[in-house]
């Protein structure tokens, strides 16, 4: 499984895979979102998979199992830093 750093917005995948695990490193000042989307165009709220917020009282780390079928692209929030497992 790919693990990846993010720090702006990135597609991950351009086709179907799974999130197994994100750690929100950094929380920064600005609410972010993972999105079932095969491109960063294509990613919006409606898409949305998993959320972070900046209301964060830490970093923390989530495990799951949720299945993307278009595709994975990240959108960190300002000054946040995600970590992310995935295939």
């Amino acid at each position: 499984m790919p693990t990846t750093t993010v720090q702006s917005a990135v597609t991950l995948k351009a086709s179907a895979g799974f999130i197994r695990t994100m750690n929100v490193c950094v929380i920064g000042s600005g609410d972010g979102m993972v999105c079932d989307a095969a491109s960063v165009g294509a990613a919006s709220a409606a898409n949305a998979v998993l959320g972070t917020t900046s209301a964060q009282a830490r970093a923390e780390s989530f495990t799951y199992t949720i299945k993307c079928a278009t595709g994975i692209t990240v959108l960190p929030g300002t000054g946040q830093t995600l970590w992310l497992d995935w295939e």
